[in-house]
């Protein structure tokens, strides 16, 4: 309960300070043009890995970072270290690293694809779960494609 009326007084609270929701909207949106900048390099990440690694990269940072537009730095730092929070935010931070030195590093584009894909599903846990409802859709489709699964295992 106490939690709900954390997140209604926070969302009363970007109710009435409509810029600093446009400041968030905006990063937001930078971060999604650079991963969808980053996937049209996706056909060439068995030549150039680097390129898709660096604007998928850039843009996940982008993209997270903007949550520090809505509640600052520190309650941004505070949320990634809450304990259900802290296994996607470790994996989002090794999936970045391993990202880059897959690319950079080893230039590797098997490497590459893995870290990406952690980095990936890690980033979708993380912004869904500062969006109202988020992990409630998360957990819906989670529960849709276990079933689905299931019908197609056992027919």
């Amino acid at each position: 309960l106490h939690v709900a009326s954390e997140r209604v007084t926070g969302a009363a609270t970007l109710a009435m300070d409509p810029a600093k929701l446009m400041r968030f909207g905006g990063v937001f949106a930078l971060g999604t043009l650079f991963i969808v900048i980053s996937f049209n390099f996706l056909p060439g990440l068995l030549l150039k890995p680097a390129n898709f690694a660096l604007f998928f990269t850039l843009g996940s940072v982008t993209m997270l970072s903007s949550f520090v537009f809505l509640n600052g730095a520190e309650s941004f730092l505070r949320g990634l270290m809450q304990r259900d929070k802290l296994p996607f935010s470790s994996a989002y931070v090794i999936g970045l690293v391993g990202t880059l030195v897959a690319t950079i590093g080893m230039k590797s584009y098997i490497f590459t694809a893995i870290f990406a894909l952690v980095q990936a599903l890690a980033l979708l846990y993380l912004v869904l779960s500062y969006l109202p409802g988020g992990l409630s859709f998360l957990n819906m489709i989670g529960r849709l494609g276990g079933q689905s699964a299931r019908s197609v295992v056992l027919g």
